[in-house]
């Protein structure tokens, strides 16, 4: 099991690396982008240098990216689930230049659809987005929800039937704990 911590991008995403340095972490979490824009940082070729190099000569096991939290998969709005596995492609494709192994998305909200429907509209994006990507390693994990609303993933077997339903070795999951107590899952011992 990896435990870490969200570290900062500000100043250039290498960044990370000095903060989870000086909070002697081996493992982090960054947002590649702006999470609450749609549009897209293109990261320079000496950037991309710089982090990858960061992470090679550093103590990191591994370093997550986080997908905005913009993308919903699992919506009844056509226009935007379009849009999110666009920029749930374009995730991936910035992970895969950067050399993260993985990036964690929240499932999505079913607005006015029923779970179901919405598991649904989640693998079908899913699938998507991993034949869009299949020159890519990068692996999408699935993280918990704390069951606000309508969102998708609150309950573990939600996780599974969209593993199951994707069936790629690139669909995993991430196990946010205070999501699972928000929704409902004592884990106290």
């Amino acid at each position: 099991m990896l435990l870490g911590v969200h570290c900062s991008i500000s100043g250039g995403l290498h960044k990370a690396f000095n903060e989870a340095s000086s909070l002697g972490i081996d493992t982090f979490q960054i947002f590649t982008k702006n999470q609450r824009q749609w549009k897209e940082k293109i990261v320079g070729a000496a950037e991309k240098t710089i982090f990858i190099n960061s992470l090679k000569n550093s103590n990191i096991k591994t370093a997550f990216s986080h997908a905005s939290y913009l993308i919903n998969l699992a919506g009844d709005n056509d226009i935007l689930w379009e849009r999110s596995v666009k920029a749930l492609t374009s995730e991936v494709q910035r992970c895969n230049e950067l050399g993260l192994k993985f990036t964690i998305l929240h499932p999505g909200y079913a607005k006015s659809l029923s779970e179901q429907e919405g598991i649904k509209k989640t693998l079908r994006a899913l699938k998507t987005v991993i034949h869009a990507t299949k020159n890519s390693k990068v692996k999408i994990l699935l993280e918990n929800t704390a069951g606000q609303g309508s969102s998708i993933g609150y309950r573990f077997e939600h996780l599974r039937q969209i593993m199951d339903g994707v069936a790629s070795a690139r669909i995993g999951a991430c196990f946010d704990t205070c999501h699972a107590f928000a929704a409902g899952y004592d884990i106290r011992t």
